[in-house]
């Protein structure tokens, strides 16, 4: 290819991802590698050696789709290959399987479950709400941090983060240093029993009582 490409690498928590783009931002190939978490008592470690053996891995699969390709023809290839490909943020499908695989792993003994998203999701609403649920009924305190909450003019009107509210005890913003701090002082201040779970506020049924004749 004569175009210059760039390439961005991600190493995340449960896997490693390798992107190319061109000049126009254009999305050329992409590829990722599994990372696994070792138990070393009550903390989960991972290895340095494994991180890197991820990041050759996705950037000579990379390379390899891009190798004698037309950007359409690599647009074209990634479509078919990768799963999801555009499908956006699946919130619900993501937390069924961290539900599933880690909540009794690691939310014992007072967890506070920090939530780091803006609420955009392209998933199933009954499924965000199942399982945003049970990972609430999991943890001691499940905090929500959005970024966009720092604006001043922002309201939660995306599906997904109408649906999780609920079932979120704080929903505090995280844009910039200074809601880090705060962050870091409301954690401090958390008290040691559970709060008043918001779905279980509920007004009262009024019952009318007949007048005595």
């Amino acid at each position: 290819m004569s175009s210059p490409l760039w390439l961005g690498i991600d190493l995340g928590t449960q896997s490693v991802r390798a992107i190319a783009v061109d000049n126009a931002g254009r999305i050329l190939a992409q590829a990722s590698a599994p990372l696994t978490s070792h138990r070393d008592g009550p903390r989960h470690t991972q290895l340095s050696e494994e991180w890197w053996s991820a990041v050759c891995a996705c950037c000579l699969a990379v390379t390899r789709e891009l190798d004698g390709r037309d950007p359409a023809d690599a647009l074209a290839k990634v479509a078919r290959t990768v799963a999801d490909w555009s499908g956006g943020t699946r919130i619900g499908e993501t937390l069924a399987e961290f539900n599933v695989r880690w909540a009794r792993r690691v939310l014992g003994q007072g967890a506070v479950v920090l939530f780091i998203s803006d609420g955009w999701d392209r998933g199933d609403p009954a499924v965000l709400a199942t399982e945003m649920a049970r990972l609430q009924r999991s943890a001691h305190r499940l905090i929500w941090l959005n970024p966009l909450l720092g604006a001043p003019d922002y309201e939660p009107l995306a599906r997904g983060m109408r649906t999780a509210l609920p079932f979120v005890d704080d929903f505090l913003p995280v844009h910039n240093l200074a809601s880090l701090e705060e962050l870091g002082r409301h954690l401090e201040r958390l008290p040691a029993e559970r709060p008043l779970r918001r779905q279980q506020q509920r007004p009262r049924a009024q019952v009318a009582v007949p007048e005595a004749p």
